[in-house]
């Protein structure tokens, strides 16, 4: 099994590639390796594809996130980034639509199952605060959220949209992440 280049205190796992990063925000409790590695795997192989410096976050169910804290305490780490592409899962999507729109660098929030009716008001004005180039939600068909996905119509900032995957759910394994996040880094 291969390993993060770099991890800081459990909460950053680090893969080494060039200066663009992908940043991954995990689900509440997920930790940077996830179940059966899932995180680390999927890192390894956007590095290989793509050549993304990958950095995944874990999500502690004790602490609140600042996610333009964290990204700045790991580039510190790793240097200079040209740009952030932010992957969020459940909660970690939950984050990125409420704070992307703070870190001038994230040019793109790929937004998995995030609950959409926890503080929607927060998350409907991060959205719409958003500046970079594109903030995509994604839902499963049979994620708890996936009945209020019209609510993101609502959002007022064309750099916002959704889709819908059948017969997926909110826990999604390995394979079903890695071909969310290809499809969406290939049409980057």
């Amino acid at each position: 099994m291969n390993d993060f280049d770099i991890v800081v205190d459990d909460k950053f796992g680090v893969i080494k590639g060039d200066d663009r990063v992908v940043f991954i925000k995990t689900g509440a409790g997920g930790s940077i390796y996830g179940y059966e590695n899932k995180y680390l795997n999927i890192g390894e192989k956007i590095r290989d594809r793509y050549g993304f410096t990958v950095i995944i976050s874990a999500n502690p169910t004790d602490l609140s996130c600042i996610l333009e804290d964290e990204i700045e305490r790991v580039i510190e780490i790793v240097g200079w980034c040209n740009e952030i592409i932010y992957v969020g899962i459940s909660n970690g999507a939950l984050m990125g639509a409420q704070q992307c729109n703070r870190v001038w660098k994230v040019s793109h929030a790929l937004l998995i199952n995030a609950p959409l009716m926890i503080n929607w008001y927060k998350t409907k004005a991060g959205a719409e605060r958003f500046e970079g180039k594109c903030m995509h939600f994604v839902y499963g068909s049979e994620d708890p959220s996936a009945r209020y996905i019209e609510l993101i119509d609502c959002i007022n900032n064309d750099r916002c949209d959704y889709e819908l995957l059948d017969n997926v759910g909110h826990n999604l394994s390995e394979s079903e992440l890695e071909q969310i996040i290809d499809a969406f880094l290939c049409k980057k």
